[in-house]
C-alpha cells in the first residue's frame, strides 16, 4: 500500500510504503485468531521507502549503444524572457557515451552561431554551452537536435531561466 502523494527531494522520487508479508484479511472468523473484533491485521506490518531517479521512467537510447542516433524536436517558439536548456540523461563514459546537441532551423540547417554543444556530465540538469551562447534564440522558431552516443540516455529536457542575458 502506497502513500497518496511522492515526494520529490534532490532529484529523487520517494514513495513511501506499508506492506505484510501475506495476503490477510478479517474473513472468514478463523483469520481473526486471538482478536475476535479485530478490524486490523494480525501480521506484522512495516513501512518502506522505494526511489526512484527524477525523470528516469523513459529514456531514449540507440538501438545497439554503439552507434549514434538522434531525435529532433518539434518547432520551439522562442520566449518572451531568455531561457537556457537543461537536459536529464544517465550513463555517461569519458570519449564513449555523451549527448551532442544541436539548435538547427525549420528546415534543419544549423543556426548561425550555434555549433554542436557536447554534453559529457549527466545527471538530472546538465547544461549545453554553445560557445559564448547561453541562452536559446529570442527571435525565431528552432528545433533541437539530440545525438546520443553509445550508451547515453535520454530522459527529457527542459527550460530554466538564464542566468544572464546573451
Amino acid at each position: 500500500m502506497t502513500s497518496s502523494d511522492m515526494v520529490v527531494r534532490n532529484d529523487v522520487i520517494e514513495i513511501f510504503y506499508a506492506g505484510q508479508p501475506t495476503h490477510w484479511t478479517n474473513w472468514p472468523a478463523e483469520n481473526r485468531g486471538d482478536w475476535p473484533t479485530s478490524a486490523g491485521s494480525v501480521y506484522p506490518s512495516q513501512t518502506g521507502l522505494a526511489t526512484l531517479p527524477l525523470d528516469g521512467f523513459v529514456g531514449l537510447e540507440t538501438v545497439d549503444g554503439e552507434m549514434p542516433g538522434s531525435v529532433t524536436t518539434v518547432p520551439i517558439q522562442p520566449s518572451d524572457a531568455p531561457v537556457a536548456l537543461a537536459i536529464s540523461w544517465a550513463a555517461a563514459m569519458v570519449e564513449r557515451s555523451w549527448v551532442d546537441v544541436n539548435v538547427i532551423g525549420m528546415t534543419g540547417e544549423s543556426i548561425s552561431g550555434w555549433p554542436t554543444a557536447r554534453v559529457v556530465s549527466d545527471g538530472p540538469h546538465a547544461r549545453p554551452i554553445w560557445g559564448e551562447n547561453l541562452i536559446l534564440p529570442l527571435d525565431q522558431q528552432f528545433r533541437l537536435r539530440f545525438i546520443i552516443h553509445g550508451k547515453a540516455r535520454l530522459f527529457g529536457f527542459s527550460f530554466i531561466p538564464a542566468s544572464h542575458p546573451q
